[in-house]
């Protein structure tokens, strides 16, 4: 009995710890991680911020680069075989670099 409810409890812990390393493609809004890099770079940068102020207008969701770049490492490396599936990873792809941006784009944008 004993061996069963360690097994099961084992079995539970990976099972979350597995569905905690998923790929999340869809964000509601900008992220933590992102606001932070902003404001870090922003804080040592003042002038750079009413510059960020005419990109944040434009209603972007912002993600921190390793977020960004395993979305888009998806998306350009998506098995494209079935033509129903191909349909939706068309329009999502536009829809992602549309929407989308890193905070080294950001910053990028920032310096030019």
């Amino acid at each position: 009995m004993r061996i069963l409810v360690t097994s099961l409890l084992v079995l539970l812990f990976m099972a979350n710890h597995a569905q905690s390393e998923e790929l999340k493609l869809v964000y509601q809004s900008s992220t933590d991680e992102a606001n932070q890099e902003i404001r870090n770079k922003l804080s040592t940068h003042p002038e750079l911020a009413k510059k960020f102020k005419q990109i944040d207008l434009k209603d972007f969701i912002f993600l921190s680069d390793k977020q960004y770049n395993q979305v888009e490492d998806y998306i350009k490396n998506f098995d494209n075989r079935d033509s129903d599936k191909y349909a939706e990873h068309i329009q999502f792809k536009s829809t992602w670099f549309s929407r989308y941006k890193s905070t080294s784009q950001i910053i990028n944008e920032l310096k030019e």
